[in-house]
């Protein structure tokens, strides 16, 4: 066994091995964390996740989900937070000038990534940030949220007329 398969970096764990116990713990512990600094945030999805609705300026909406995806080799507790902006049907594909964009943003953004997460009838295209959760501050999870939420809603433009998401 290499040393990275000893140190926990060649498997680590996944959200499957966090205990349902762990989890709702930790998500009412960020639940109350945003709570701190204005961010509504609820458990949705059988305890499995936490969703927030924002209103922007011009009349749109978008969403943002708080998940507990894993834990690092130490034993610390990650958060994905993640925006939905497209959803990709198995049928669907994105245009050369699309694909474009979307890494163009990619990188501008500091706060948030790009993604493609499968999906039974397609893919869903979010932007999503990991953060320990030991090592969170109430602010860095508003700008994280603000970050998703303005990012996810400017490439939904791109993409779509509609406010889907």
């Amino acid at each position: 066994m290499n040393d990275d398969a000893r140190s926990g970096w060649a498997n680590p764990s996944s959200h499957d091995q966090i205990d349902h116990h762990t989890v709702a713990a930790t998500l009412h512990e960020v639940e109350a964390i945003a709570a701190s600094v204005g961010i509504r945030l609820t458990i949705e999805h059988d305890g499995e996740m936490l969703l927030g609705h924002f209103d922007l300026a011009d009349g749109r909406r978008q969403r943002v989900f708080v998940r507990v995806s894993g834990r690092t080799p130490a034993g610390l507790r990650i958060l994905t937070l993640f925006s939905v902006f497209h959803h990709l049907k198995e049928s669907e594909t994105l245009s050369a000038a699309e694909l474009r964009a979307l890494l163009l943003i990619n990188e501008q953004r500091r706060f948030v990534r790009v993604a493609l997460w499968p999906m039974d009838g397609g893919e869903l295209l979010v932007v999503s940030w990991d953060q320990i959760l030991e090592t969170m501050e109430a602010e860095e999870l508003a700008t994280q949220v603000r970050s998703l939420v303005l990012s996810a809603d400017e490439l939904e433009k791109i993409l779509s007329d509609e406010d889907r998401f």
